[in-house]
């Protein structure tokens, strides 16, 4: 897991009005997926609170606008997609296949039973389980344990290997089966079953997550703190942004290498921070 802590957050620190669009909005290396679950804004937040020691930052997703019922192809998952290089300690598909820890801060307004998955998506192979929140408004430590999966081998490459999935609401399509609790192909009606709480049925619902970690066995350890200068490397390769909010010399320098000329070009050298997952594709910034 990269960015467990929500330090990182490049894109922005709150974007409101979300209802339909799979992307990525705050914390770097979380993205969400939404259909059919109501309108929310995503926030990072500040954390002071006892019970969550050493995190100062928090995710959080709060509804605005809710949905009246549940339709059946409804979901909303927080997911964060480990590359395939990353996950070959965890030896899936060999006999010795390793366990699975995952711990987590997490509080919600909206008590219940929540599901998270791990989906195999080199194999479409997927294991989910449950946790509670018992207290509404109330951090509570969660640690959840993945039985080894000696089917389905990942090999060395760039692509999505397992992904982590929060599951904050879903329909029948995805919760109507059975939790199975154990690695299987994969079910649709299964990736969330027995999940009971839905935070896109009531308005000002609240969601929020921080201290996430993985690793392998069946006990959870500390968190592993990185520097911020290790942090943010993580997540450029696969993000970075050059602007004038956070980067004004690069980006002047940017502007005036590209601009210019008469023959309808504007060009410019980009010296990445560290070597990125793929091809970057770039979004323009417009500039004053």
């Amino acid at each position: 897991i990269i960015n467990g802590d929500m330090r990182i957050a490049q894109r922005s620190s709150s974007v409101a009005n979300i209802s339909t669009t799979d992307t990525y909005y705050t914390a770097d290396r979380w993205k969400l997926w939404i259909g059919n679950a109501g309108t929310f804004t995503n926030s990072i937040t500040t954390v002071d609170d006892v019970r969550v020691p050493g995190f100062r930052q928090s995710f959080k997703y709060e509804c605005t606008s809710a949905v009246g019922s549940v339709a059946s192809s409804a979901s909303m998952i927080f997911t964060q997609n480990v590359e395939r290089h990353n996950t070959l300690h965890v030896k899936k598909g060999y006999p010795d296949a390793e366990y699975i820890t995952v711990s987590f801060y997490v509080k919600s307004s909206i008590t219940g039973k929540y599901v998270l998955e791990i989906y195999d998506n080199v194999n479409s192979r997927h294991c989910s389980k449950g946790y509670t929140i018992n207290r509404p408004n109330v951090w509570e430590y969660k640690t959840i344990t993945y039985p080894p999966d000696v089917t389905g081998r990942l090999h060395p490459a760039d692509t999505t290997g397992l992904s982590f999935y929060w599951w904050l609401f879903a329909g029948s399509t995805y919760a109507g089966g059975e939790l199975t609790e154990t690695w299987q192909s994969a079910v649709a009606n299964q990736r969330a079953g027995g999940g009971t709480a839905n935070i896109g049925l009531t308005s000002g619902a609240t969601w929020e997550i921080t201290g996430i970690q993985a690793e392998t066995g069946k006990v959870a350890t500390e968190f592993e703190y990185l520097s911020y200068a290790a942090q943010l490397a993580l997540c450029q390769r696969y993000y970075h942004k050059l602007d004038n909010a956070s980067n004004t010399s690069g980006a002047q320098w940017l502007y005036k290498i590209g601009h210019g000329g008469n023959d309808g070009y504007r060009r410019a050298t980009i010296n990445h921070p560290v070597a990125m997952r793929g091809s970057p594709s770039v979004t323009n910034i417009a500039m004053t």
